[in-house]
């Protein structure tokens, strides 16, 4: 995607591709991807949900039919197109009471927007309270007709496409309330609670084809190190962005990142293990490897018998060079944000507040004309504060640079920004400033303690935006703010469908399933 990122939505074009429809049906259903039997959530009856491609410029509607039935989890739902900037329709952004109101159960709701220039790896996940952890989530990709760096691969199609998530074997309001363990490691959707023996992901290759894996941790809380016995991996994007191509063994993705590798396959035809380490809280190993197999065609039915790769895992983006987008002038940021979260009981607060959804969506609060209560821009720097709702207020088109302090408790943390790709200037374990080509992500690991990671982005989309950690335990806990970037702009270029008006009445007449649908501390209905 050659879009330079501070001009991004400046170069959001109004051309339209193909209409692509989509309808996802959730259920809830007892699965056993690990090998123990639980009731979880199904998106089209399968987890990972189901596949939604598409290319540049195509318009996308998708009706989201909520089946939930099983109060053991949230039946209110929403859906969350991760790293889709959603320019214009921040009313699709699918951030319960950010920007909408949960669908009811029994109800649908159809989301439309165009996907514009973006192109790349992107997934959806549920965004109320823990719901995703149960299983709703799945992948997006949209692919590019003239992608730069197709000349490198053979294959890309979704039978490449790896799905990693951590699986906890029991409801997410319970497994939060109990700051539980996952138990296992999926590899698009199989994976072994510890010595058992319950079946695992095939991936077959031809010999000498090279094939482009788009890898997406999609988990609830666990980093995962991912690696191919024998085989090298070369990096060519990261969260939807091309980057020069770089060589690694292994590599780590935090809870939300995207990374697409080339993987050649012209080793001896034989089975490999595809290893998916996890480790909690980004440093302490949960459990030996999680695997899948690396079968060529030819080779016997029978499990690997290889080593782990050797060597430095890749876990800063610092090395990774966006592809095709030409070196900056370092210019000086028009607002400075300073973030720095603590944890001192048994919620995460910013200054001395912890972030708590209002009980009605900022979006539709903005759209009615009330001024929520934001923290203003002092001068050029903002040294956050204790803010009632932790809103920050935006002023268009401004260079906005945040940093986040890493040592943080139950780190390192991923930070996800909503609406926005961002510049990394100052990534974890370095010390460096990079403005003239720093790497491009919309989540970003903030690193341990002597770390102050740094991100930029412009403020050209209006919208109620959330950044907050992807560690979906510590969103529930609080950890995250909100930017609020100009809201005469959303009033004058946010219309939100007639649908979306209808949602929050709908909830609100609910007599029964909106039990674990706010996010509280600790979980309780309501």
């Amino acid at each position: 995607m050659l879009i330079p990122l501070l001009f991004s939505a400046a170069l959001w074009a109004s051309a339209h591709g193909a209409k692509r429809s989509y309808t996802l049906k959730l259920e809830n259903k007892v699965i056993s991807p690990d090998g123990h039997p639980r009731s979880a959530i199904v998106v089209n009856g399968v987890y990972p949900g189901t596949p939604i491609i598409a290319k540049k410029h195509d318009d996308l509607e998708i009706l989201v039919v909520n089946n939930l039935t099983d109060d053991t989890m949230p039946r209110g739902t929403s859906i969350h197109w991760h790293g889709l900037f959603m320019n214009r329709t921040v009313y699709e952004d699918g951030a319960a009471w950010i920007s909408q109101c949960p669908i009811a159960p029994g109800d649908s709701y159809p989301y439309r927007f165009n996907v514009g220039a973006q192109t790349g790896t992107y997934w959806y996940h549920s965004h109320i309270t823990t719901q995703y952890c149960d299983g709703l989530r799945g992948p997006l990709i949209i692919y590019d007709d003239h992608d730069p760096l197709r000349h490198l691969y053979d294959v890309d199609n979704e039978s490449t496409i790896i799905t990693l998530s951590d699986w906890f074997q029991e409801p997410s309001p319970a497994a939060f309330q109990s700051v539980g363990v996952p138990r296992s490691v999926l590899v698009n959707g199989l994976g072994r609670e510890f010595f058992g023996n319950s079946p695992l992901t095939v991936v077959k290759v031809a010999t000498n084809t090279r094939y482009r894996f788009r890898l997406i941790n999609a988990g609830c809380t666990a980093t995962i190190e991912f690696a191919i016995d024998g085989h090298s991996l070369t990096v060519i994007e990261i969260d939807g962005i091309e980057v020069h191509p770089y060589p690694t063994n292994l590599l780590s993705l935090t809870p939300g990142q995207r990374v697409s590798v080339v993987v050649n396959a012209n080793q001896t035809v034989g089975n490999y293990w595809i290893r998916a380490f996890a480790l909690w809280e980004g440093i302490s190993p949960i459990y030996d490897d999680s695997l899948a197999i690396f079968r060529y065609d030819g080779a016997p039915v029978v499990n690997p018998k290889t080593n782990r790769p050797q060597g430095a895992v890749l876990r800063s983006e610092e090395a990774l060079v966006p592809y095709g987008i030409p070196a900056q002038k370092p210019v000086e940021a028009d607002v400075k944000i300073n973030l720095n979260f603590t944890f001192p009981v048994d919620f995460w607060t910013l200054g001395n507040t912890s972030f708590r959804v209002p009980p009605l969506p900022v979006l539709l609060q903005v759209l009615n004309g009330a001024n929520p209560f934001v923290a203003e821009p002092n001068g050029t720097e903002i040294t956050v504060r204790p803010t009632r709702e932790s809103i920050f207020y935006l002023p268009r088109n401004k260079l906005i640079e945040v940093s986040i302090p890493g040592g943080a408790a139950l780190g390192p943390h991923p930070f996800h920004l909503h609406g926005h790709s961002f510049q990394v200037v100052r990534s974890a374990g370095s010390k460096k400033y990079n403005y003239i080509n720093p790497p491009i992500r919309d989540v970003v690991n903030t690193g341990e303690a002597g770390d102050n990671v740094t991100i930029r982005f412009r403020t050209d989309n209006p919208g109620p935006w959330y950044l907050h950690c992807h560690v979906d335990f510590h969103l529930e806990g609080g950890l995250a703010v909100l930017f609020l970037e100009e809201p005469s702009d959303i009033r004058e270029h946010v219309k939100p469908s007639k649908e979306w008006q209808q949602l929050c009445p709908k909830w609100d007449a609910l007599k029964t399933g909106r039990k674990y649908s706010k996010s509280v501390w600790p979980i309780r209905p309501e």
